[in-house]
Formats: C-alpha cells, structure tokens, sequence
C-alpha cells in the first residue's frame, strides 16, 4: 500500500512539476510579449506627441532659456577649465573671414559705426522696369510770382496687371512772394513753399494701390501666402519684396478698409434677411495653437461681411447682430437661442438643408423613412426652383399654393413615425424627425416672405472659400490680426456677389480712400462701388498718385433707385 501511494505522490508531483513548467514558459512568453507591447505603446505615445506638436504645437524649436541654462551649468564649468582659445594661425583665418562678414553686412572701423544698408528704395531706382512720371506742380499754392527751385524726387513700385513699373514721384518747392502782414512781420520778402505730400494708403511708402491689391488679392483671394508670394518674386526677379514688408502693409491698409466693411455692416441692419453661419481657425499662440473662430453673413444680395471672435459663445451673435430686427437664417445651434429671444431680436429661420441631412445620415439603419423624407424635402426644393424667376409677392402666393400641401403631408407622415413605439428614441432617423418637430416654425418661415431662401448654402459657401484658404494659411497670427483677414475676405467676398474684379476694385478702393470723407464710406462698397466709380473722373482715377476730385453725393433718387436695385 505504501509504493502504491509513493507512485501516487510521484505521478502527482511530476503533473504538478510539468504544470509549473508550462505555467514558467507562458509567463516567460507573456513577459516578451509584454515588454514588446510597452516598447510599441512609448513609440507610439512618442508618434502621436510629435502628430501632436506638427499639428497644433509650436513650430519654431524654441527652448526656454533659463531651463537650458540651469541644466547645462555643469557642463558651463567644465568648458570654463578648458583651453579653447585658437590658435595664431586659426586666430588670422577668423580676423580675415570677420573682415569679409563685416565688408559685407555694411561695417566700417570708423568707431564700430555701421554704415546704412540700402533699403528698397534705392535699390528701385536702379531696377529695370518702365518709369512713370508723376509731377505734383499742380496740386502747389497757385501764387504769382512763384519761382520753381528744387524738386523732392521719391519712387514708388506699381503692380500693372503682367507687369510692374516704377513710379517717379516729383514735388517740387517754389519761392513765392509773402503778403503784406508776413513781410511786416518777418521782414522776409520770399518764402519757400513745398508741394502738399499727396494722399496714399500708406503715406510715404514704396507701395502704390496697384501692388497693394495684387498682394492681397494674390493672399485672400487666391489663397496665397506671403511666403509663396515672396518665393514667385524673388524667381521673377524684377522686384524684391519679403514677406515681413507684405504683413506690414497689409496691416496698414486694414486701418482704413475696415471702415468700408464696418459701413457695410452698419447697412446690412437694413436687411430683410441675413445667412449666418461660422467655422473654426487655428491661432498662433506661443505654446501651441488655439482654436478661434470666423463669422460669415450674407445681407439679402447687398453685402457679405465676416467677424472673429476667440470663441463661439451665445455673446457673439447678440454682438454681431445687435440692431438688426429682420429675418436671421442660420443652423440650429444653441449659440443663436439667446439672440432670438430677445424682444427686440431677429426672427428665427431654419435651414431644409440641414434637415435634409440628418434623413440621409440615416439612410444605411433606416432606409425607407429616410428616403420618404429626403423624397419630402426634395419636392420643396423642386418647386422652389420652378418659382426662381417671379417677383417676390408671386412666388410668396406660388409658396403657399403649392409648398404648403407638401409641408402638411410631411408633418403627418412625421408625427405618424414618432408615434411608433417601435421606434427606436436614439436612432438617427429618430433625431432626424424630431429635428424637423422642434424647428417646424423656423423651417416653415419661407412661407410668410417671397424673398427668404429654403436653405442656408450660400452662407456656407463663403465660408467653404475661407476654408480653402486657411488650408494654405494653416493658422492666422493672433486675436489681434485676425480681424485683418475678415476686413479683406469680407471685400472679395462682395466683389464676387456683385462680379467685380477684386483686384480691381481694391486697386480702385486704395487709390480713393485716402481722400474719401469718412462718413461717406458706404459708397466705396462693392454694392455701390459700379456707381461711385461712374462719378468719378477716370483720368485721375487711372493714375497711381495724385489729387483726387471727390463728387457730390448721391441724390435722393439716386439713393431710391440703388436701394431698388437687384
């Protein structure tokens, strides 16, 4: 009985010792495998921070200074202990490459004084392109007697659709007899008078309105950037302008367009019905991007206008359209609830393309219901596009004759679909049919005004161009610069509404804005830029400097007939 139960207890041992062999070697494999998944799990955290720092962090490879110097201070000390002074030999070598650097970068040995660079300025007056003259003798004091003494000569760079020019600006300083009161006074029977500095977009710059519009047109509405630009011209080798001269100048125009856009702005309060909509931008900030956010808004067919703010909050739209009391279309987001309860607010209306959105995301879980409602939207859409072409009050009548029965069927088959308990609360047709039930008077709204659209696509379009720019762009500079871009894209935008030439028109604007009265703006925008630019004299106009003849304004029925105007 006992080898009985010696051969027992060995067989058991021998199972239990082959099972902790197996149980060795599994762990053995996990612990491989473990240390395997770890290594691609760092490689992998380690490939999504550098996603991280390409997408949204910091470009440049800035290090903190104070860091950088409070972990290298012990390598400090030790290089302070060794001997690296050169050699006689490398010390001439570096004496001779100094000199070189020194010649070059404009050094003298005269006390360490640097001696000017030669700006762009001088380097235009040795540039190979065609020279127009402009003398300012017209625009001096016409006093008899004037005796012309000296001229200040100054070049301007004017950008002439294929080519560019330079511009050869000429104020001359004449002696003219003092009256009687000076001469009695000072005693002096002459004085020296000098040619009033004419008006421009940047006064005194290198830049005429031509090279102003081609940059930003090239920027804004090309949707290319400065440093592309800056590329094309130093391979074209006919002018030589940096990117940080072309952030300059575009600053300083948007000092003064911002006012046209700001008039076109105020105008649009006027409005029957206004499109809106927003989209997100990155913003450059110093650790890493953050996220701001561009408004678009379409006035009836008059202007299109676009806002930043750093966020998307309620306190925006009550800001952008405060004063505005006339139709708001725009999506359903909660951030446009609070500006539509207010007493004294725009009406709400909704957007069928939208709605119609939500039946197709439905398509692939509930096929039928959802193709019954886009088959509903579709019908409204059809019949819209029938109406294009009458007046307002006719299609308004054609709407509620035709459009009408076609709402009334869909709400019933929706209620109908709702009221199913098998229908499932979550599920995307669900959602897409409760979107319709809790915007039904904002969708409906097309049937109490002819001229309010069925959806909101063109808004969305703008907003698509700007898109397709911040692509190229990839972020804008800051809060405050951002703006700089709304005042252009808004400019363009309207030129595209009204089929003006944007680089023409900006050309035009910057020649005249200068010298425009200020609470006259609203006729420099592209909604009554074709008008203002027939009052003017072309002549002058045409010229790239010089005195401009502002006309009176519009008459009363002048003002009717443009506000009648499609």
């Amino acid at each position: 009985m006992e080898s009985v139960e010696v051969i027992e207890a060995v067989a058991t041992l021998t199972k239990l010792q082959a099972q902790l062999d197996a149980a060795t070697r599994e762990r053995d494999v996990a612990s491989k495998e473990r240390d395997a998944y770890r290594k691609a799990y760092e490689a992998a955290k380690l490939e999504l921070e550098r996603l991280k720092r390409g997408l949204f962090g910091q470009k440049r490879e800035k290090i903190d200074r104070a860091q950088l110097a409070l972990v290298f201070a012990a390598f400090e000390k030790l290089l302070a202990t060794t001997d690296m002074s050169p050699t006689p030999d490398e010390q001439a070598m570096l004496d001779v490459a100094s000199q070189s650097i020194a010649e070059q970068a404009g050094h003298t040995d005269d006390g360490g004084k640097k001696r000017p660079t030669p700006k762009g300025r001088r380097r235009l007056q040795d540039a190979d392109l065609p020279e127009v003259l402009i003398d300012l003798a017209m625009t001096a004091p016409d006093v008899e007697g004037r005796v012309r003494i000296e001229d200040d000569v100054s070049f301007r760079i004017e950008y002439q659709r294929g080519h560019w020019v330079r511009v050869k600006v000429v104020r001359p300083r004449f002696v003219v007899p003092t009256d009687e009161e000076t001469r009695e006074r000072t005693g002096a029977a002459t004085t020296v008078v000098s040619t009033p500095a004419p008006d421009e977009m940047i006064p005194g710059g290198i830049a005429g309105p031509g090279t102003l519009a081609h940059v930003i047109t090239q920027k804004f509405a090309d949707k290319m950037p400065f440093n592309r630009q800056e590329q094309i011209f130093a391979r074209e080798g006919e002018v030589d302008i940096d990117r940080g001269t072309m952030c300059r100048w575009t600053q300083r125009c948007h000092e003064l367009a911002s006012r046209v856009v700001d008039a076109m702005s105020e105008d649009a309060n006027n409005a029957v019905v206004i499109a809106t909509d927003a989209t997100g931008v990155l913003v450059q900030a110093p650790e890493r991007c953050k996220r701001g956010h561009f408004w678009v808004a379409i006035a009836d067919r008059d202007h299109v206008f676009f806002r930043y703010s750093p966020r998307h909050t309620k306190e925006e739209p009550k800001k952008f359209f405060k004063g505005f009391q006339g139709y708001l279309q725009a999506d359903a987001s909660s951030v446009y609830d609070a500006l539509f309860r207010q007493d004294d607010g725009p009406t709400e209306v909704g957007c069928w393309s939208h709605a119609r959105r939500g039946f197709f995301w439905s398509t692939r879980s509930h096929r039928e219901p959802a193709l019954i409602g886009i088959g509903f939207i579709n019908k409204l859409f059809e019949i819209d596009r029938e109406l294009k072409g009458l007046a307002p009050s006719r299609r308004l009548e054609a709407r509620k004759l035709r459009s009408r029965p076609v709402l009334d069927m869909f709400a019933k088959w929706r209620d109908e679909r709702l009221a199913d308990r098998t229908l499932e609360p979550r599920s995307p047709i669900a959602r897409a049919l409760r979107y319709t039930q809790n915007h039904w008077a904002a969708l409906t709204r097309f049937l109490e005004d002819g001229r309010i659209r069925l959806d909101n696509n063109p808004s969305e379009l703008e907003l698509r161009q700007l898109v397709v720019g911040r692509r190229n762009w990839l972020f804008v500079g800051s809060d405050e610069h951002a703006p700089e871009t709304c005042t252009f894209v808004s400019l363009i935008a309207s030129c595209r509404l009204h089929r003006l030439d944007p680089e023409r028109y900006l050309r035009d604007l910057f020649r005249v804005l200068p010298a425009w009265p200020q609470t006259r703006l609203l006729e420099l925008s592209p909604k009554c830029w074709a008008r203002t630019r027939g009052r003017l004299d072309p002549w002058e106009l045409d010229r790239p400097l010089g005195p401009i003849t502002i006309p009176l304004p519009p008459s009363t029925h002048e003002q009717a007939e443009q506000a009648r105007a499609p």
